[in-house]
């Protein structure tokens, strides 16, 4: 059975959990070739070793508390709190209290050619997007992303 992704211009209840959070588990919201989205439930004294990901991403504590290493730099994140990385950093997240965290990914660059034919890349035909950016420090460019008709 596939997960059930976010559709463009679904909404998405991203609230807190509250009751509800000690029987959640990991939801990927969102899944494109360029953007991942995930509501992460990350148990008290629970780690995740150290990794990275090539892309950037941001992380935001939706509720509870927990320390997202950088680097092995321990920054510790509460409800309402959150930071940015840039592609490649190596990062650990470890729950101090039961939390949930929205995580975006940053797979690859946006190609500014691309801005008039946005599609909503179907779950089966994902597999085939595994290319991520190579150059994380790479200014974005998006002078070229308005669509004349």
């Amino acid at each position: 059975m596939a997960i059930a992704h976010a559709a463009p211009a679904e909404v998405i209840d991203i609230q807190p959990l509250g009751a509800k959070l000690t029987t959640s588990r990991t939801t990927t919201l969102v899944k494109t070739p360029t953007l991942e989205v995930l509501r992460m439930i990350v148990r008290a004294g629970e780690r995740h070793s150290k990794h990275h990901v090539p892309g950037e991403i941001t992380v935001q504590c939706l509720e509870g508390r927990i320390i997202f290493g950088v680097e092995d730099v321990p920054h510790e994140l509460k409800a309402g709190q959150m930071l940015y990385l840039t592609g490649g950093q190596s990062h650990y997240v470890q729950g101090i209290e039961d939390s949930s965290i929205l995580l975006t990914i940053l797979l690859k660059k946006h190609d500014p050619s691309d801005a008039c034919n946005d599609e909503y890349i179907p779950q089966q035909e994902r597999q085939q997007y595994d290319c991520y950016a190579t150059d994380p420090q790479e200014e974005y460019n998006t002078a070229g992303d308005s669509c004349a008709s």
